[in-house]
């Protein structure tokens, strides 16, 4: 796994490796997301560059749903 910064609330640490290696594989782009990945959707929205989106439901998963 890429270097990560653990919290007590970091769903990983609560999973076995092999549970892990599984979620990853199910993904579309076979990896962990970083906290960056999710504040990228979220300044994306926040910008005027998302002013023409409306009533969405974005998926920020890296392709499990």
């Amino acid at each position: 796994f890429p270097t990560r910064r653990s919290s007590d609330l970091d769903m990983f640490d609560q999973m076995s490796h092999e549970a892990r290696e599984k979620l990853i594989n199910s993904s579309a782009l076979k990896r962990a997301a970083e906290p960056k990945d999710i504040a990228n959707v979220a300044l994306f929205l926040a910008s005027e560059l998302s002013s023409f989106v409306t009533g969405q439901i974005i998926r920020a998963d890296g392709g499990i749903s």
